[in-house]
């Protein structure tokens, strides 16, 4: 590998809720309800669902998805990635019990879409290489080991019409814990909500990008990786970040190296 470059953070943010928020999703929107006019809305948002080999998982993650509240068209593609072992019979057929729950499955809100691999990638290209642009607004990558509020989709479209996504500094929202690898200080401004708050680091606990931002990000990734160069950020924000990285450890499933 090159000597790595340290990488300086242009001001771009996730905005991120606290893992436990998801329990406050419904008096946040009833608060709200009444001054709020849910309109259908089409081609916001896509969902990618990544899966392998854990049909329970998935299951329940799909589930999950099938009670979630949606006032508007949420289109959905389901990432099948292949084993690793071919003569492994037990990983063959939680493989095929996965396309068959994905297959099986009905999505009402919008388009379904199933896409299996024949060679396995692993979870880093699983991430990477989920279409590269579409003509929706937003996408949201789920690994299949997630489960959703019923409130996720309708907070996350709260946000968006009121304007919580607009600033060009934000790239997306997320729901992860308060236990970052990188220092975080960032309030999101009052008047959304004192349980949200902006970090410049990707994360892997249901991100939902901005669909622009994320061929950005994806087209930077594949430009570093034929570098042989590591995203560092400044000492200052890293805490055990840059550790990580350099021991080859997943910091963050989007940034497996």
């Amino acid at each position: 590998m090159k000597n790595p470059i340290r990488v300086s953070l242009r001001r771009s943010y996730i905005v991120v809720a606290v893992c436990t928020s998801l329990l406050l999703f419904y008096a946040i929107l009833k608060s709200t309800e009444d001054d709020v006019h849910w309109e259908t809305e089409n081609n916001i948002l896509l969902i990618v669902v990544l899966t392998m080999n854990r049909p329970e998982s998935l299951s329940r993650l799909l589930t999950s998805l099938a009670n979630v509240h949606t006032s508007f068209v949420v289109d959905m593609h389901i990432e099948i990635d292949f084993i690793k072992d071919i003569r492994n019979q037990a990983e063959i057929d939680a493989n095929s019990r996965c396309r068959k729950i994905a297959a099986d499955f009905s999505w009402t809100s919008g388009k379904k879409t199933v896409r299996r691999r024949l060679k396995n990638v692993g979870l880093s290209l699983s991430w990477f290489e989920i279409p590269f642009s579409t003509n929706h607004q937003f996408v949201s990558i789920l690994e299949d080991d997630m489960e959703l509020s019923q409130n996720f989709f309708e907070f996350f479209i709260f946000l968006f019409q009121r304007g919580a996504l607009d600033d060009s500094d934000v790239t997306g929202f997320c729901t992860h814990p308060g236990d970052w690898d990188i220092n975080v200080h960032t309030q999101c401004a009052e008047e959304y909500s004192p349980i949200l708050y902006l970090s410049p680091e990707p994360c892997n606990w249901g991100p939902i990008w901005k669909y622009r931002e994320w061929e950005k990000f994806t087209s930077w990734v594949f430009l570093m990786k034929s570098r042989g160069e590591l995203p560092f950020v400044p000492d200052h924000v890293a805490f055990e970040y840059n550790d990580f990285l350099m021991l080859g450890k997943d910091v963050q499933s989007s940034w497996v190296w």
